[in-house]
C-alpha cells in the first residue's frame, strides 16, 4: 500500500513528538541505546535528542514540505505542469531551467 507524502509527514511528526516526551518509551529507548550505538555520553545523547526534536514536529515537517514544494502532493506522483520553483511550466520546455 502506498501512503501519500502528507500522511507520511504526519506519522513522522507524531513519532518525533514522542521523542520530545520525557515519559515516552521511544525516547527512553533512544536515550538508553544511543550512548552505546553512537559512542556518546548519556548527557550528550540527551542533548542531541533534545536538539533534534525541535524540528521533528508535525507542524515543522509540514512547513518544510510546504516551503520546498508548496504542496506535498507533488511527491505522490507525476505532475503535469511546472510545480517546482525555478522550472518552466509550459509542456515544451518543462525540463529546461528558467534563466
Amino acid at each position: 500500500m502506498t501512503r501519500p507524502a502528507a500522511e507520511i509527514a504526519e506519522v513522522l511528526g507524531r513519532v518525533g513528538e514522542r521523542f520530545a516526551d520525557p515519559g515516552d518509551r521511544i525516547r527512553e529507548a533512544a536515550l538508553r541505546d544511543l550512548p552505546g550505538e553512537a559512542a556518546l555520553s548519556p548527557e550528550l545523547a540527551e542533548a542531541v535528542v533534545d536538539g533534534m526534536v525541535v524540528d521533528w514536529t508535525r507542524q515543522r515537517i509540514a512547513g518544510l514540505l510546504f516551503a520546498e514544494f508548496g504542496d506535498a502532493g507533488v511527491l505522490d506522483g507525476i505532475v503535469e505542469t511546472g510545480v517546482c520553483r525555478g522550472w518552466r511550466s509550459d509542456r515544451a520546455s518543462r525540463l529546461s531551467p528558467v534563466v
